[in-house]
């Protein structure tokens, strides 16, 4: 099980930008890292969690599932995250129990129980991630570099995305490094959770 704040930002990649984008992530690199990612989003039909800025997903990664409950803090920087490992592809919000994002998600999915309404899957995502660590002055930096689809009820998007997380060192550091990625390769700012 891990609890813990995330120091990250994510972007969309342009169209023109996603040749040039996964060129910078294999060049000289020994840490390259590809694996392929299908998550599940869940939420009530009234988007309970995502009114109350939470994210609560399920996410095959190689053979194992994981689920994650993700929601902001005061910081736009940071994030919380709590993730348990689950034995199949169903999920179990009293895992994340005892966390204050899990405490309230029990209390939105208790009251919405209460009024006869259940969460479900709202959408899919299956990706190809491309990973790499990057140490810059003063920071050890992941860059992720996401490209695939998001499904829903109303059809598909093409999914291409890209996030800077701090491993270790200085935030600051971090924020140079995608500063210098964002202008190099036009990415968009994109706060929101998938």
């Amino acid at each position: 099980m891990k609890s813990q704040t995330e120091v990250e930002l994510k972007f969309l990649v342009p169209q023109a930008s996603r040749v040039p984008v996964a060129a910078e992530l294999a060049r000289g690199s020994r840490s390259l890292d590809r694996t392929s990612l299908a998550a599940s989003y869940f939420d009530t039909d009234d988007r309970r969690l995502a009114r109350a800025g939470m994210a609560w997903r399920l996410r095959r990664e190689g053979r194992r599932w994981v689920q994650t409950l993700k929601a902001g803090t005061s910081n736009p920087l940071e994030r919380f995250e709590h993730e348990v490992i689950r034995p199949d592809a169903s999920t179990d919000a009293s895992e994340h129990a005892g966390t204050p994002v899990g405490d309230r998600l029990a209390t939105l999915l208790r009251r919405a129980r209460a009024e006869g309404i259940e969460p479900a899957v709202r959408y899919r995502t299956e990706v190809r991630r491309t990973i790499r660590r990057i140490r810059t002055r003063g920071a050890i930096v992941e860059v992720a570099f996401d490209e695939g689809r998001l499904i829903a009820a109303g059809g598909r998007l093409t999914l291409s995305e890209i996030e800077f997380e701090l491993v270790s060192g200085s935030p600051p550091a971090m924020l140079a490094l995608a500063e210098r990625w964002r202008k190099r390769f036009d990415l968009i700012y994109d706060p929101r959770s998938k």
